[in-house]
């Protein structure tokens, strides 16, 4: 490791936060040594522990790592360019958060299809009080966004799949804002 690192963070940590931050996160590149390295510095300064403890996994490209040195990153600004906001969110949101995993750009077709799915759903007006328990529900559970991600979609369906054929507002006009705002809200997409 590079002592001088962990200590550096460690004493930004405790000018800046007064101590140990509440939850402390990165890449599973610093689970260790960085993150045990500057939470025992912190002990030596007074601080206790850190409540909660996540690494998210590294996104890979066409097989490497993505890193400048290797400049093989895709920007999310340049993306951004030719690209739905919602949908690059979709994209990566529909990674596990936890593991290592490949950007390829099937996901963002495939996010493409997700977001008018559901713009199309929260254009049917129709009770939705559900939604946001359920997205809620697999939040909680090691926040499995993926799965979060699969209750809209089965809304979606389900709630397309009730609507006369030709007539997106199932015949009762309106849009459904408890979904819209549930949606927002939980998952930071906006429809």
């Amino acid at each position: 490791g590079r002592p001088g690192w962990h200590i550096e963070c460690s004493v930004i940590a405790e000018e800046t936060l007064g101590g140990a931050p509440t939850i402390t996160g990165g890449g599973n590149d610093l689970a260790f040594p960085h993150h045990p390295m500057s939470a025992s510095h912190l002990r030596m300064l007074g601080s206790g522990d850190s409540a909660a403890t996540v690494h998210v996994g590294m996104l890979g490209f066409q097989g490497e790592k993505m890193s400048k040195s290797l400049g093989n990153l895709v920007f999310v600004s340049k993306l951004r360019a030719v690209e739905d906001p919602a949908a690059i969110r979709l994209a990566l949101a529909a990674l596990p958060w936890a593991e290592d995993a490949e950007w390829e750009d099937h996901l963002l077709v495939e996010a493409r299809q997700r977001i008018g799915t559901w713009r199309a759903a929260v254009g049917v007006a129709g009770d939705s009080r559900g939604l946001a328990a359920a997205i809620v529900e697999r939040l909680a559970d090691g926040l499995d966004v993926p799965g979060a991600l699969a209750v809209v979609d089965e809304w979606a369906a389900a709630k397309l799949g009730s609507t006369p054929s030709g007539d997106p507002s199932g015949g009762h006009g309106g849009d459904d804002e408890g979904a819209r705002h549930a949606i927002d809200a939980l998952l930071g997409v906006l429809l």
